[in-house]
């Protein structure tokens, strides 16, 4: 195919109707690759003239030990965590990193998005091997994806859905929540999720109601909030809670603002209402009643990432998340069992 334009990851992704990023694991060597993908998106390679930026060669041939990380959202205690463990994994294995974070509210507009992550992938472009992007938003991962600079990209996928077999950190923080729930009884369950195109809100939201559904029980959704107490306490507030015996929140900031509203408005935790967040937080501990929270290892998730980063770098073996990822409830007194708790008559 000839033309003015310069070919790019993408416009070979749509050729072979695959991801950009599956496009730069073939074009760069990754062992992760089966045989049949490879020859699907070598051949549109071949029918657009599409050539990697030079620099993109440097992850072959071992020239450069430098990884460009973009870094997203670095005030919320995730991303805080699963960032901080990911560069101490990678400088550990020798690596020089060129960090670069991404303001807060570049997300919320996809041309902003687009040429912030631009401007920091021309500054990777000749002196990084690869990039680590730890997003944490859709529009922040799809502007990764559609800039091309020739370079190799490693999103954290891993982190969201998985499959079946190999479950991401979300899916197994989504599984706790509802098992939890049923095992206690709950048929009428309430979802309050996190913002709109945040990648851990959808994927927890997702696999929550997905294991539910598997049970026959159903999930009403409520307003998505901002991730802050105050948001939780503002939709608590207002919600309907006809039929409602637990909320599952997706985070424990905004289930703290999620009991002080049922306590505003009477509503007895756990005798007629549990709720359950998720973060683990310390303060989670302290509260009246205490809250009862899906515990998951963001350390732990950020090494995985970085792992992954080094496993493709060196044609090595990906270890498994299941090795990694580890996902409890630490049940408190902020959810009980239906019938117990109504019994006790707890207000």
């Amino acid at each position: 195919m000839s033309g003015t334009r310069k070919m790019t990851v993408h416009d070979v992704a749509a050729r072979a109707h695959v991801s950009a990023q599956t496009v730069s694991r073939v074009v760069n060597g990754s062992p992760h690759v089966s045989a049949a993908m490879r020859a699907l998106v070598q051949r549109a390679v071949d029918e657009l003239g599409y050539v990697p930026d030079p620099a993109a060669r440097s992850l072959r041939t071992g020239r450069s030990r430098r990884i460009g990380v973009l870094t997203h959202q670095l005030t919320a205690t995730g991303p805080i965590g699963n960032t901080a463990a990911a560069l101490a994994e990678l400088r550990a294995a020798g690596y020089e990193l060129d960090v670069v974070p991404l303001p807060d509210d570049v997300g919320d507009d996809e041309g902003a998005a687009v040429r912030a992550v631009r401007e920091a992938m021309s500054g990777f472009s000749r002196t990084a091997c690869s990039v680590m992007a730890l997003a944490q938003t859709e529009r922040i991962r799809d502007a990764v994806l559609a800039v091309d600079m020739g370079l190799p990209v490693y999103v954290d996928e891993h982190l969201g859905r998985g499959t079946v077999d190999r479950p991401g950190a979300e899916d197994l923080v989504g599984r706790a929540a509802a098992g939890h729930l049923v095992a206690l009884g709950h048929r009428g369950v309430a979802h309050l999720p996190g913002p709109a195109g945040s990648l851990s809100g959808r994927y927890r939201a997702e696999t929550f109601t997905e294991a539910l559904a598997a049970h026959g029980v159903p999930c009403a959704t409520w307003t998505p909030g901002d991730w802050s107490a105050g948001s939780g306490y503002r939709i608590a507030t207002t919600a309907d809670l006809t039929g409602v015996t637990a909320v599952f929140v997706c985070n424990d900031a905004m289930a703290l603002g999620v009991l002080r509203a049922l306590r505003e408005r009477g509503v007895g935790v756990p005798g007629e209402v549990s709720v359950l967040g998720v973060d683990d937080l310390p303060e989670s501990e302290h509260t009246s009643p205490s809250l009862s929270s899906v515990h998951h290892d963001t350390a732990a998730e950020g090494r995985l990432a970085a792992r992954v980063l080094l496993a493709d770098l060196t044609s090595g073996a990906r270890p498994d998340p299941a090795e990694h990822l580890r996902v409890e409830v630490r049940a408190r007194e902020s959810t009980a069992a239906v019938g117990v708790a109504r019994r006790r008559g707890d207000r």
